[in-house]
């Protein structure tokens, strides 16, 4: 069976039960978003969705997330494969096991909103208001010398992964990095991470954009056959992306830590 991190690693838009008062840095990016879920839902099962934390919530710390934002295209065609494989995916599953797509926000784009995806650089820790500026600085200074966009290819196939504890199935779509960019900046991030006290992102990491979740592990053989039973139609959800960001999710802001040169 494959895993991935606790239930908060794989998705930036969960763990954003932290003060929305962290600090935030707008003079590279303008990224700054408010949470979807702020101190006082804590414990809101309405808003959790049935999810239990991976550490739990202290006063003062900031869940903490490095990741590239994913963005679906603005094609109809994709966008219509893209729905038709999450109707798919919760018909094969059926009630026993609601399935929730995962969003990781929107950004305006040509005069709509451009739903986004994520690709992780690291697990979602907490971290001290003291911890903060001296982690964006040190993310920035590591990326500092990486000068050109990614270019990933997303989905042609996907799996279905647990993470360690069995509390989430989730679906993830394949990504191509033909210049193994990925893999180089988790590691510059993991390098930054274990110099403030912080775990490392996971060895020989499984890099995927998690498109859907539900509770438990029991939707595991569903989903799988699921995926086998859609195959032709997950060959067509497929497009290149252009990455030109990083983004560092601290509690309720995001703080640009890489931009490509223009």
């Amino acid at each position: 069976m494959d895993y991935i991190a606790e239930y908060s690693s794989d998705s930036a838009e969960e763990e954003r039960n932290a003060p929305i008062s962290a600090k935030t840095d707008t003079a590279s990016c303008h990224a700054d978003s408010e949470a979807t879920i702020t101190i006082k839902d804590a414990g809101k099962t309405d808003v959790h969705q049935g999810r239990t934390r991976s550490f739990p919530h202290v006063e003062g710390q900031y869940a903490t997330h490095v990741f590239l934002e994913i963005a679906l295209p603005d094609s109809e065609r994709v966008r219509k494969i893209y729905d038709a494989f999450q109707l798919h995916l919760s018909t094969h599953v059926g009630p026993q096991s609601r399935m929730h797509p995962i969003e990781n926000g929107t950004r305006a784009s040509k005069n709509r909103e451009t739903m986004c995806l994520h690709v992780s650089l690291s697990k979602t820790v907490p971290i001290t208001s003291v911890q903060m500026e001296s982690l964006l600085r040190e993310l920035k200074a590591a990326f500092r010398k990486k000068k050109r966009a990614l270019h990933l290819r997303i989905g042609g196939a996907a799996k279905v992964l647990v993470n360690e504890d069995g509390t989430r199935t989730f679906v993830a779509l394949h990504v191509t990095d033909p210049g193994g960019m990925v893999e180089d900046m988790i590691e510059s991030v993991s390098r930054v991470f274990i110099r403030h006290g912080l775990p490392k992102y996971y060895d020989n990491p499984d890099i995927h954009v998690s498109i859907a979740w539900c509770l438990g592990n029991s939707a595991t053989g569903r989903l799988k056959e699921a995926l086998s039973a859609c195959s032709t139609l997950l060959h067509r959800l497929v497009w290149n992306t252009h990455i030109t960001r990083v983004l560092c999710r601290i509690g309720a802001k995001d703080h640009c830590v890489w931009q490509a040169a223009a």
